[in-house]
């Protein structure tokens, strides 16, 4: 029998228990998603060759195609990625900012009804953006591009017949990194260093051969740069000859790379690892084949650590801040379901970012692709659009708008067309009335969020008499 001392101290260990699960959860933080937007297109599918491995070793799937996908964020909230018009066939790079979304362009021309398209990658704290476009050459292309002061540069490549280079990566000097084609013959990329005008190809010592695929993923502020190439060993067993480990993480620093190697063990197991983003601490993040059947996101600060799944591999990390913040994505337990996810160094857990976010956005985050030093975090949904993730800690709510005003009324082609002035991001609601000595206003089409200072709308001109009025929301 228990003596009620043993059950008092038993009830007491209980409720610290209780306690500690009750703060740890109230601990985690909280987001609000905001929708941004596209170019005009509603959904459709990635096209080939510009930006072919979108998904970086993810299976973002989805019935519906894809809209826009974010694929870069800067300390101001600045986001970068790549966005359908409205033709569903052109994609274009994009600049989202101050919740207005800018078409970049291309840089062979293209638009609504081309077949030109262009993606943007990364994005520095000076608003420099690093992506590739497709070129007006039949024969050459895609390049890799830098966008500084409104203009896309052709950063062009390194083999002299065939030029073909893509952007991954830049840090706040306008270094830019990624991969270009150097032996005209394989038809395969290698690292490049872009640094105002030149672009020179990384000499990566575990290189086994030109035919193999490598490339760059991320550089920061101390110029280090991390991606994958393929390594190998001597073969103990036949002299001359080597054994290829297959393509690994690497660290490029002061002039040399070192092969991080894989979660199966040192840089001498076979495996694969990708290396895909770097924080100015020098803290890596990728994935990497694990002992086990699949692969799994990884931390490398001079061990590589295995970052586990949300229930089932493969996992992936794409970006770390230097608050020791991870994000990426990862299959849930069914092995069908993939969820963007946030990984805390101090905590040591990985959490379903679908689980921390506060507003209700009608989808689920299947992958995050990067976030900031305040912790915003860039995450693209199942329904083909993208999203922008702030702390709650930083959302404040934003001060009253002037009241909107009327600013031209025409009639055109039995349409009345109304313009009022806005305050940009926010929403507005029109509604309209028939008789203004009864409360009838009825909501006139959807709430419109302003990117600029007017908007307008219109309507037919069918009945005798009709009010109109707008609201701020």
């Amino acid at each position: 029998m228990q003596t009620a001392n043993e059950i008092t101290n038993k009830w007491a260990t209980l409720v610290a228990g209780s306690a500690l699960l009750l703060n740890v959860a109230s601990a985690q933080p909280q987001y609000n998603a905001v929708d941004i937007g596209s170019l005009g297109g509603s959904s459709s599918f990635w096209p080939d060759p510009v930006y072919s491995d979108v998904d970086r070793g993810m299976e973002l799937t989805s019935t519906n195609g894809f809209s826009t996908i974010a694929l870069g964020i800067n300390n101001s909230g600045q986001v970068v990625g790549v966005s359908y018009l409205s033709d569903n066939v052109t994609s274009h790079a994009f600049l989202y900012s101050g919740c207005a979304m800018t078409d970049l362009g291309t840089l062979g021309g293209g638009g609504a009804t081309g077949t030109t398209n262009s993606c943007a990658t990364a994005i520095n704290d000076n608003g420099q953006i690093a992506g590739i476009s497709d070129i007006s050459s039949t024969t050459n292309g895609p390049d890799a591009f830098l966008y500084s002061g409104g203009t896309m540069t052709d950063l062009g490549g390194i083999c002299d017949e065939y030029n073909e280079s893509y952007a991954n990566g830049i840090n706040n000097s306008g270094q830019v990194v990624g991969q270009a084609l150097t032996d005209c013959e394989d038809g395969y990329g290698k690292p490049f260093l872009y640094i105002g005008g030149t672009m020179t190809q990384l000499i990566v010592p575990f290189w086994v051969s030109s035919t193999l695929q490598s490339g760059c993923y991320g550089i920061n502020a101390s110029g280090q740069i991390v991606g994958y190439s393929a390594a190998a060993i001597p073969d103990p067993n036949d002299y001359g000859h080597i054994i290829i480990l297959g393509n690994q993480a690497f660290l490029y620093s002061g002039g040399g790379a070192i092969d991080l190697g894989s979660l199966c063990g040192g840089p001498d197991i076979p495996a694969t690892s990708y290396a895909y983003g770097i924080n100015n601490n020098g803290e890596v993040v990728g994935v990497s084949d694990t002992i086990a059947v699949g692969s799994h996101a990884f931390l490398w600060n001079g061990i590589m650590t295995d970052l586990g799944t949300l229930g089932s591999s493969p996992s992936a990390a794409y970006g770390i801040n230097t608050n020791g913040q991870i994000v990426g994505a990862s299959y849930l337990s069914d092995n069908v379901t993939c969820h963007a996810f946030l990984y805390s160094t101090n905590s040591g857990t990985m959490l379903d970012l679908n689980n921390l976010v506060m507003n209700s956005i009608g989808t689920y985050l299947t992958t995050a692709y990067g976030i900031n030093e305040s912790g915003q975090i860039i995450a693209n949904g199942a329904d083909g659009h993208a999203y922008l993730l702030t702390p709650a800690s930083q959302v404040t709510p934003p001060p009253p708008p002037p009241p909107p005003r009327f600013l031209s009324i025409t009639l055109t082609n039995g349409m009345v067309i109304f313009t009022w002035s806005t305050a940009p991001c926010y929403t507005y609601q029109v509604q309209h009335c028939w008789d203004l000595s009864t409360p009838c206003w009825k909501d006139f089409g959807g709430p419109i969020t302003a990117t600029g200072y007017t908007l307008s709308t219109n309507d037919a001109i069918n009945h005798p008499q009709r009010f109109y009025r707008v609201l701020a929301q």
